[in-house]
């Protein structure tokens, strides 16, 4: 039978300063017992930070926040039946899961005598998940993350902003076995205010992603919009922008089985790449005591080799003949989709008599298209 929902929480939390130095700290546990058997959530987290004002150095702020945070959770998957054990999980798919998430992030910035903004932000954060009934499923990883930023507003209103980052994750698990990947990028971006009424960003951006030192991939991607004021509450935009998705471990190597269901890993995924094209119109209007806004756009978005968990039967022979052991899903390339549409909003205020109102209203209209299928062409 179904359990009696239960949840609650408990929150404190402590704020300071000791001269140049403001203090941080909170703690936060929240317990929910769900309303389906063996689905739960139980978590503790503690926070913390500190930032230093050095009264010597103006401009220049340092500090830290960090978290540890534990919890014990366990999700719902298959029911039993779709009559009386609608809410009974299935035992076969119940996974109690304790987990362990620790960050600290380290971070500088400073304002020079030029109006400039130093950045210089860093990360540790480590993810532990055991599977109590399950050690075989036991994964964890550590990540290092550094990114290092320079913004300057000009005075002919231009601003421009360039960095660099990287990122190092070392992943152990039985599910997909020891992996190691690395992100490098660079990246730059105007933006532009000319005449008072037309405004322009454009953006570059460089990454290069490394897995196991075997594979390696790098690829520029660009964006770039502007916006038109074409009347007192009239503004006409539109934006054009790239990117890339390089797949992850899981994605490439999980093998693992729940119960009857199979996930199989696929060492050959290629990373996904794209597009995405807006453009628009908003429009102001005030009637009486009502206000506010209009809003319609057309968009258009493009993947190549879009990256999605398929269910189907993946015979690891092809002289094989397929069996129960073969079926469940895998990460693959399903190839070319194009997903086009218009978008319609509203929203603002009003009064109606002495009550005050708030409203909001969106419609959203799209086709989306399986360009790698034998259709494509006759829709």
């Amino acid at each position: 039978s179904a359990v009696v929902p239960f949840f609650g929480g408990l929150k404190m939390s402590h704020l300071r300063k000791a001269g140049p130095f403001d203090i941080v700290l909170g703690i936060n546990a929240y317990g929910d017992e769900g309303y389906r058997t063996d689905n739960y959530q139980r978590y503790g987290r503690f926070t913390g930070g500190l930032r230093f004002n050095p009264t010597k150095i103006k401009g220049l702020s340092a500090g830290f926040h960090t978290s540890l945070h534990f919890q014990k959770t366990s999700d719902f998957l298959i029911w039993t039946d779709a009559d009386s054990g609608a809410l009974v999980q299935n035992e076969v798919s119940v996974s109690p899961t304790d987990g362990l998430r620790f960050n600290i992030d380290p971070y500088l910035t400073y304002f020079d005598k030029k109006e400039g903004k130093h950045s210089l932000l860093t990360r540790y954060y480590k993810v532990n998940n055991s599977f109590p009934d399950d050690p075989d499923k036991d994964n964890g990883s550590d990540f290092f993350y550094g990114e290092y930023q320079y913004q300057r507003q000009f005075r002919n209103k231009m601003h421009w902003i360039i960095g660099t980052s990287a990122s190092y994750t070392d992943g152990n698990s039985a599910l997909y076995g020891d992996h190691a990947g690395s992100n490098y990028a660079i990246y730059t971006q105007f933006d532009h205010r000319f005449l008072e009424r037309l405004s322009a960003s454009l953006g570059l951006r460089w990454e290069r992603y490394r897995l196991d030192k075997t594979e390696d991939e790098s690829k520029p991607v660009i964006r770039a919009g502007v916006n038109y004021q074409a009347a007192k509450n009239t503004y006409i935009r539109a934006s054009f922008g790239q990117g890339y998705r390089f797949p992850s471990m899981a994605e490439k190597y999980t093998s693992t089985s729940l119960g009857s269901l199979h996930i199989f890993p696929n060492p050959d995924l290629t990373s996904e790449s794209g597009w995405s094209a807006e453009a628009g119109i908003r429009q102001g209007f005030r009637i009486g005591q009502w206000s506010g806004y209009v809003d319609l756009a057309g968009f258009w978005t493009e993947y190549q080799d879009m990256m999605e968990f398929v269910f189907g039967i993946y015979v690891p022979d092809s002289n094989s003949i397929p069996t129960l052991d073969d079926l469940g899903f895998k990460s693959v390339n399903i190839g070319a989709a194009r997903i086009t549409g218009i978008d319609f909003m509203i929203s603002g205020t009003g009064k109606a008599g002495i009550a005050g109102f708030n409203y909001f209203a969106g419609y959203t209209y799209m086709t989306p298209l399986d360009m790698s299928s034998d259709r494509a062409g006759d829709q």
